[in-house]
């Protein structure tokens, strides 16, 4: 099991407490992957993403947290598992794809720069993610069919919250939300 976490400015403006807000976050779900973790924030400061991981495939491999590729313009956060990632990962080679290391992460993240997000359509496995394109100022949350891996979000008036569990979606808010004990 992995995490995800992120928060991102939907009015254009630097959060300018991101970097405590994912801080906060991490700690509440660093129990998710113990082996590695990484947190990425812009420099304009107007989204913050982070990612921990349990190693399961390519245990050997050292990732750099959130995975990134060409400069930074490509960002993902997964957690999951990508059953036919070394297939994939053939067929991504066949057609000029380069790899740095053996993990189902960088497949999908290689896939997704070259097809976009059709190529979710391709994978046989259980996921949450966060891929950001910043040549297109875009993020896509995807999560499995099944909700086997869930992406919980949060979108309010100037910002979009997500993680992989609840708790650290609430305590990064700026204001205390307001609960219905009757729902």
């Amino acid at each position: 099991m992995c995490g995800i976490a992120g928060i991102v400015s939907l009015n254009g403006r630097p959060i300018s407490d991101i970097s405590l807000r994912l801080n906060k976050m991490r700690d509440l779900i660093k129990h998710r992957g113990p082996d590695q973790f990484g947190t990425y924030i812009a420099d304009d400061r107007k989204f913050g993403i982070f990612n921990n991981r349990l190693s399961i495939v390519g245990i050997e491999d050292n990732l750099d947290l959130p995975l990134r590729k060409n400069n930074s313009s490509y960002i993902l956060s997964f957690n999951g598992e990508v059953y036919n990632y070394r297939d994939l990962r053939k067929n991504l080679i066949l057609s000029g794809s380069t790899f740095r290391t053996n993990t189902d992460t960088e497949v999908l993240l290689n896939g997704l720069i070259k097809h976009g997000t059709d190529y979710i359509k391709l994978i046989d496995g259980m996921w949450g993610l966060a891929f950001i394109d910043r040549n297109k100022s875009s993020i896509y949350l995807s999560r499995d069919v099944m909700g086997e891996k869930p992406v919980y979000y949060l979108i309010n008036e100037d910002e979009l919250i997500f993680c992989s569990e609840v708790a650290p979606i609430i305590s990064s808010m700026k204001e205390e939300p307001e609960w219905n004990d009757n729902a």
